[in-house]
């Protein structure tokens, strides 16, 4: 296969049966990143932030390029998640290529990872699905310590979004790359793809969102609608023209 899992456990999206997100199903080959995982689930999501003195020391710097179902630009972004989706379930993927990043000695610059993830159309419901993707070329290391990272397991942004995790698919290493041609984007991981390019005004200023405290990648996000997608990855699928997306520059720490 072109991909390897990490951490993982199977997704049935066609059950309601409530399910235990730390069951052992699961094939494992970094504990540690399991762990940050399980800590995720087991704890509110600020409990981090309200320690902090004890964390490890992080920073990722790079740029985001997001692709959702929406038909327009996302509801969820600008109303804070007030407002639904276009779609019956907002499907999306959220890919960061890290320019310049350290999380506890463990250099991750050059990596990229996707967040893939499924929820209600009214996100603030909570009860997502979400996976994670690292691109193939990164080591046991940097898996292990963009999945601690990414759980929220050591603070910064993405520990915001603990208590609406329903159901993590777990960690999976694929190719992964993001090419830039005439104005363009191409996300491209595994067999899924999504081209877009950021919208100018007439003044060639990038037209952006303010204020959306509630993205990982905000509070500014600037709009770069997609013109084609086709994604299929960790049981998640969704595709079209003239889809719902952003591109801008992105920093984390803690």
């Amino acid at each position: 296969p072109h991909h390897a899992t990490i951490v993982g456990r199977p997704y049935l999206p066609t059950s309601n049966k409530r399910r235990d997100p730390l069951a052992p199903a699961r094939t494992s080959l970094l504990d540690a990143s399991y762990l940050a995982m399980r800590a995720w689930l087991c704890r509110p999501g600020w409990v981090a932030d309200q320690h902090r003195g004890l964390l490890m020391a992080w920073h990722l710097n790079g740029m985001y390029y997001e692709n959702c179902s929406c038909t327009a630009t996302c509801p969820c972004t600008w109303s804070n998640m007030q407002f639904a989706a276009t779609t019956e379930r907002c499907n999306a993927t959220l890919a960061f290529a890290i320019d310049d990043g350290d999380i506890d000695g463990v250099d991750v610059s050059g990596r990229t990872f996707v967040l893939m993830v499924d929820s209600p159309p009214l996100m603030s419901e909570g009860g997502w699905n979400v996976g994670v993707i690292v691109d193939d070329g990164a080591s046991p290391e940097q898996v292990e310590a963009l999945g601690a990272v990414v759980s929220g397991a050591l603070g910064g942004p993405p520990a915001a979004l603990g208590p609406l995790l329903g159901n993590f698919l777990g960690i999976e290493q694929m190719p992964v790359s993001i090419s830039t041609e005439n104005g363009e984007h191409t996300v491209t991981f595994g067999d899924s793809s999504y081209t877009g390019r950021p919208h100018t005004n007439d003044s060639g200023e990038v037209v952006s969102l303010t204020g959306v405290d509630t993205h990982p990648a905000g509070p500014v996000l600037e709009l770069a609608p997609v013109s084609t997608s086709s994604i299929s990855a960790m049981g998640i699928s969704f595709g079209g023209e003239g889809l719902s997306g952003f591109a801008n520059p992105f920093s984390w720490a803690a």
